[in-house]
């Protein structure tokens, strides 16, 4: 099977909190609701308020707060995630171990361990697959995953051979259960 040896540190789980945010479909909705349902609706304000008072200005001003909101809302999204790690660092209270972790895949589980800790997950309460930019998550919620860094892997070939398998693996799952 597989058997990877790493370490997680802070940049791992800003990652998966970035990569959480953007890529799965609850989430990235919110963001794209909050993006650009504000907008409009300064928009349709600014051009009531236009109207009502025959003053064009109320809309050039709305218009360009709506388009700075558009465009930095993702920087303020990133930011605010990067803070909100840096608060829970500062508290002592990051969901990761800084331990060496050994993460096994055999053949009916998922095993992660680290010096006092082992996690044994069956296949079918793996939710899904995704590849991020710096690793491979293994969602066993919607807020919680198995984090395998880029760097675990030999090369990308390994990668995706771990992802198929997994892959696999909760499909075979899945048909057992049903």
């Amino acid at each position: 099977m597989f058997e990877f040896s790493f370490t997680l540190d802070e940049k791992d789980y800003l990652e998966f909190s970035l990569h959480n945010q953007y890529h799965l479909p609850v989430n990235n909705m919110q963001v794209q609701l909050t993006r650009f349902v504000p907008p409009l609706l300064f928009m349709a304000l600014a051009f009531l308020l236009a109207s009502a008072s025959g003053d064009s200005v109320y809309y050039y001003v709305y218009a360009v707060l709506s388009l700075a909101w558009i465009l930095l809302y993702k920087k303020y999204v990133n930011w605010n995630i990067r803070y909100k790690i840096r608060q829970i660092k500062k508290a002592g209270k990051l969901p990761f171990s800084r331990e060496a972790v050994v993460f096994r895949c055999l053949e009916d589980c998922l095993i992660e361990e680290t010096a006092t800790t082992e996690t044994k997950t069956g296949y079918a309460h793996i939710e899904r697959v995704l590849e991020g930019d710096a690793a491979v998550y293994l969602y066993v919620s919607a807020l919680s995953s198995f984090i395998i860094p880029n760097r675990a892997f030999a090369d990308d070939g390994e990668k995706k051979r771990l992802v198929d398998f997994v892959r696999s693996k909760i499909e075979n799952a899945g048909e057992k259960s049903r």
